[in-house]
């Protein structure tokens, strides 16, 4: 037996195993502009040795009015495979300003070590300048 998260949305049942990926993610996309709601079971896995990105889907369902989930931590021998599984990367680090990427700047800055967040220092100068100004403004 292994620890697994049992997910039943509706008469939909599926069992996805703990540990295989970094994280598993259950998300509601709320329809906005008329659409119709609709929930997202999937999960990804950073690979280290060149920064790609796994992604697995289990379940993109269209919810309908009643529509209920239960989500639970439990142990399994089978597992539902997933959907659909892709791999993107390798990851390149680029300015999330400006979108230049690594080589063409001449320093990139990590914000986080949970989130890959960075700017570049050509970034950095103009948001200086532009709180500088705004708080010119406010004075």
């Amino acid at each position: 037996m292994k620890k697994a998260y049992k997910v039943r949305i509706g008469l939909d049942e599926l069992v996805v195993p703990v540990g295989e990926l970094d994280s598993v993610q259950l998300c509601v996309d709320c329809g906005r502009d008329g659409g119709v709601p609709q929930i997202t079971i999937g999960g990804y896995n950073s690979i280290q040795s060149d920064r790609s990105m796994e992604t697995k889907i289990w379940l993109i369902k269209e919810l309908e009015v009643g529509d209920s989930f239960n989500f639970e931590f439990t142990e399994s021998e089978e597992f539902t495979p997933p959907e659909k599984e892709e791999v993107e990367g390798p990851f390149e680090e680029r300015c999330n300003f400006c979108g230049k990427s690594k080589k063409n700047v001449d320093v990139l800055l990590e914000g986080s070590a949970y989130i890959a967040v960075y700017i570049c220092n050509s970034c950095v100068t103009d948001c200086s300048k532009k709180i500088i100004a705004e708080r010119a403004n406010r004075s």
